[in-house]
């Protein structure tokens, strides 16, 4: 991995790359513009719609990382929230199949194990 000369050039990359991810995400398709992308974000995540505007439409920038940081968070809490729904989704298909393997699963993951109903004859 190549090190990044000055730390700001670099999480002005990283800006830009989490601005287009996020943007493209919302984008609805054919008629939307990303314009409207960036103000639907704006107002559902309080995000700046001029910093992912910046970060779409030009080449990073030296700038304040200060003016990124809801940025980095709303996309670092999106991608958690698409772990979570991916490891759900996984859970539920093989949680009658394999209990043993999906409890070791939740273990490993930090989750609080289930209570296992025991039947008695």
């Amino acid at each position: 991995m190549k090190y990044p000369d000055d730390i700001s050039g670099f999480l002005a990359k990283r800006a830009k790359t989490m601005a287009e991810d996020l943007l493209r995400d919302e984008h609805r398709g054919p008629g939307d513009t990303i314009q409207a992308a960036a103000s639907r974000l704006q107002v559902a995540e309080g995000l700046d719609e001029n910093i992912l505007m910046q970060c779409w439409n030009r080449p990073p920038r030296e700038m304040l990382v200060s003016r990124w940081m809801t940025l980095f968070f709303v996309h670092h809490r999106r991608c958690a929230q698409d772990m979570d729904n991916a490891y759900e989704r996984k859970r539920a298909q093989l949680v009658e199949d394999h209990p043993v393997w999906v409890g070791l699963a939740d273990l490993v993951a930090g989750r609080a194990p289930e209570p296992q109903i025991s039947q008695e004859d």
